[in-house]
């Protein structure tokens, strides 16, 4: 679980931005977070066995575009000093409450009947 947690961390701190010609830092961070907005709410709605096969596929979905969005953050490669500067003031508050929130949602549903089967999505996804 733990391995779970460190995975899912990397992927929202590796990021700040998209990978196409407007691919930027912070487009790919906006991503990065819209997307553990969305695992998160999925997450809290999980409170037994059906609810957990219910968010499989999604969770899924959600887990491989984490894994695009960290291969698009790799091809982009680090920020400069001055971007990640700013870009934490932007979002280190929001980032760090959310951060906790995914956590917390991660450890609860690990003791779910069928919650362990339902979070392998995301460490399937690394990258």
């Amino acid at each position: 679980m733990k391995k779970l947690m460190v995975v899912s961390c990397a992927l929202v701190l590796l990021a700040a931005g998209r990978s196409s010609a407007q691919d930027t830092h912070e487009a790919l961070l906006k991503e990065m977070i819209g997307n553990l907005k969305e695992a998160t709410s999925l997450l809290k709605g999980v409170k037994d066995e059906e609810t957990a096969n219910a968010a499989g596929p999604k969770v899924k979905k959600i887990a491989e575009s984490m894994k695009e969005t960290a291969k698009k953050l790799e091809k982009l490669g680090k920020p400069t000093k001055e971007q990640e500067a700013e870009l934490e003031k932007k979002y280190k508050e929001d980032l760090s409450k959310l951060l906790k929130d995914f956590q917390t949602e991660l450890l609860r549903v690990k003791d779910v009947k069928g919650g362990l089967e339902l979070l392998k999505a995301f460490q399937d996804a690394k990258p």
